[in-house]
């Protein structure tokens, strides 16, 4: 590669993130997404005990103990930095990530398509794009909101995968150990990281890691993952209750009021990708599929992306059968299957790797010169700049956010008090002029924006699926009896409650 190329690739990155960063300098927390929404007051509660003390799941830290530390602990020490600046900190943890986004996809890419930097580009371009998907998940990169431990894992998994691509002494040994470690920003990411992870080791041993045979290479690849994987293992399973000393029932009642009864149904959940936006990731790999039976180089990628496919969507789905029966079979309370069939979200990725597998067959056949390929990248990198949301509505793809989020689609450059927005105004007040102790109800985003307590909000509620199931059915109650009650009789159950 050559510095012009890769300094081009530096300088597009640069411009993205930090385009984000100046448009999102001195905005308030209704700028934050529902996910950051719970884990900053995780921080703030961990800087101050003594704050949410009537929280519905803040009140006690063991509430949260299970949640990964690998996002939680680096976002205080930056809140640190900035002087206890959390919107300040996650800003620039948000700038970073973008960087480290593109250039660790770009370069993941590079390697794999023949070093190829024009083919690299356009895909670490293309993955940025946000794609909305089943099991309320999603994937890309775009404005401050999406700045979560999903998207951090994001970011870093390509590295693993460079590492193990190079295939050098310690490849093996170092990515395995990274893939397991990477897992703690995200498990349930993670978990289809690790999926993919030996995957390949499995398909691509014959053509890579002669030195070792097969099984040792599994053997060695499994401990070295797990042992990435030990600080989420003891926290999870140390601090998560899998016996279930509350009633089942009650406690299905309070889940189900909280997570659709889809995530419960192998078909139900299936359907959910029935869109034509997933026609994007389908056509290419069908297109790849249906040209590998009359060219023979292209058989290679073709089996490796449709198998690859198959087990990143087939297989977190047997997640929910397999917990029902061990629940029902050893009277266990097992929660996780609704956390691990959003795997499947990965079943994207080898998408990508057919447009660049097309994009590649198409040089070499000389369908398409380099030429075009810089002339479409450049094109496509004008237009994501300007697909603002209602600019582009008739023309599929372009419209969508994985084109329109790529680059900021607000103004950048406004005055620190334009980006207030009321409900930013309203919690400051809140914070000034009301005692610390105060309980608001349901506006989950005033715990971290106005530091005060909340209750019966959904948001919250679940954290305490995996951290207080016994809380979870109180709050199902509560909220049960709530729908039942005439205005007057709401506010008097509410301030019995210390709102």
């Amino acid at each position: 590669m050559t510095k012009k190329a890769f300094l081009i690739v530096l300088i597009f990155n640069l411009f993205i993130a930090g385009s984000f960063f100046i448009m999102n300098y001195g905005v308030g927390y209704s700028r934050l997404s529902s996910d950051q929404q719970n884990i900053v007051p995780m921080c703030q509660k961990l800087d101050n005990p003594d704050l949410f003390q009537n929280d519905l799941f803040l009140s006690s830290v063991d509430n949260f103990k299970y949640y990964t530390p690998f996002f939680v602990q680096p976002l205080r020490f930056m809140a640190k930095l900035t002087k206890g600046d959390y919107m300040l900190a996650i800003n620039i943890l948000h700038t970073f990530t973008h960087i480290l986004y593109g250039l660790s996809w770009f370069f993941l890419f590079y390697f794999v398509f023949k070093k190829n930097v024009w083919v690299a580009f356009l895909l670490s371009i293309l993955i940025r794009g946000l794609v909305w998907l089943p099991g309320m998940e999603l994937w890309g990169i775009s404005d401050l909101w999406t700045f979560m431990p999903r998207t951090v894992y994001s970011a870093l998994a390509p590295i693993p995968f460079i590492v193990l691509y190079l295939n050098k002494r310690y490849s093996l040994i170092i990515s395995a150990l990274l893939i397991g470690l990477l897992f703690n920003f995200h498990p349930i990411t993670g978990l289809g990281g690790i999926l993919i992870y030996i995957y390949c080791i499995l398909v691509l041993h014959k053509r890579t890691f002669y030195t070792h045979s097969l099984f040792k290479n599994i053997i060695i690849s499994a401990f070295c993952i797990l042992v990435g994987m030990l600080p989420f293992i003891y926290t999870y399973f140390g601090k998560t209750a899998l016996q279930s000393n509350y009633d089942l029932n009650l406690y299905q009642s309070a889940f189900d009021a909280r997570i659709p009864s889809y995530f419960k149904s192998m078909m139900s959940f299936a359907a959910k990708w029935m869109t034509a936006k997933m026609l994007f990731f389908l056509l290419p790999i069908l297109t790849l599929a249906i040209l590998s039976i009359f060219y023979k180089k292209l058989q290679q990628w073709s089996s490796f992306i449709i198998g690859l496919t198959l087990v990143l969507f087939f297989i977190p789905l047997l997640s929910i059968p397999i917990e029902n029966w061990i629940n029902s079979t050893f009277n266990l309370n097992l929660r996780m299957s609704f956390q691990l069939v959003r795997i499947q979200k990965l079943s994207i990725l080898p998408g990508y790797l057919a447009i660049g597998c097309l994009l590649i067959w198409l040089l070499n056949k000389q369908y398409l010169s380099q030429k075009i390929l810089v002339g479409i990248t450049i094109l496509y990198v004008l237009i994501l700049i300007t697909a603002t949301p209602g600019r582009f509505n008739p023309i599929p793809f372009i419209s969508d956010d994985i084109t329109t989020g790529i680059y900021c689609n607000r103004p950048i450059f406004l005055a620190v008090e334009e980006k207030q927005l009321d409900f930013d105004k309203m919690a400051t007040y809140i914070k000034n002029e009301t005692p610390r102790d105060a309980v608001f109800f349901k506006t989950y985003q005033l715990r971290s924006a106005a530091l005060r307590s909340v209750k019966f909000d959904h948001k919250g509620a679940s954290i305490l699926i995996e951290g207080n199931p016994e809380k979870l059915i109180d709050w199902h109650h509560a909220n049960q009896q709530l729908k039942n009650l005439s205005g007057l009789e709401k506010q008097i159950f509410l301030k019995n409650n210390g709102v």
